[in-house]
């Protein structure tokens, strides 16, 4: 019984591998930012003011913008929030290294009588703020804040990413080359 050459396994199952792989489509990655407690406050009793409190951002963004700076793209979507305060992300300015790592940012979001934003930059520097008369129902601006210095931080380390589980795409490359493992095992057919 012969059995199909080894090179000849291998190349099919490297072919049907990178043609599976070259149809790839984009993935939502989720970010999670948590900055540092606020170190100035004029409200230190109002829940989202105090120096216990911090911003906390999340984003969605498609793969397909790795390696980009982006501003509000397509499908993108963010909250920010300070202690029971939350609003949407109106401003968002996002700038990834290929491998998807938040290098800098600047989101913003607002609801009636209150303002919330965070930026960095690729130096480390940037802040975070909550502004508002929103709280105080008009009587009382209240703000709380953190300033971040060049250098004080590494921005590609602040934002945890979280990656879909594995998609449709990626069972479709464990199949496809499993076939061609199941090609490579079977006896060739005898010539004559």
């Amino acid at each position: 019984m012969k059995t199909t050459s080894p090179l000849l396994c291998a190349a099919v199952s490297l072919l049907l591998t990178l043609g599976t792989v070259n149809r790839a489509q984009a993935f939502l990655v989720n970010y999670t930012y948590f900055g540092s407690n606020y170190t100035q406050t004029n409200a230190p009793s109002e829940p989202g003011f105090t120096l216990n409190d911090h911003v906390v951002a999340t984003i969605t963004l498609d793969s397909s913008f790795w390696g980009t700076t982006v501003n509000h793209p397509p499908g993108s979507f963010g909250l920010i929030n300070s202690g029971p305060w939350q609003v949407g992300a109106d401003a968002f300015h996002v700038t990834t290294d290929v491998a998807g790592a938040i290098t800098a940012w600047n989101l913003s979001g607002a609801i009636p009588g209150l303002d919330i934003s965070t930026s960095g930059s690729p130096d480390g520097s940037g802040g975070d703020n909550i502004a508002g008369d929103r709280p105080s129902g008009g009587l009382f601006f209240d703000g709380a804040s953190v300033g971040y210095l060049a250098g004080s931080r590494i921005p590609s380390t602040l934002w945890t990413m979280t990656i879909p589980e594995p998609s449709t795409f990626a069972l479709l490359i464990v199949t496809v080359t499993g076939v061609g493992a199941w090609i490579c095992r079977r006896p060739a057919s005898k010539s004559a």
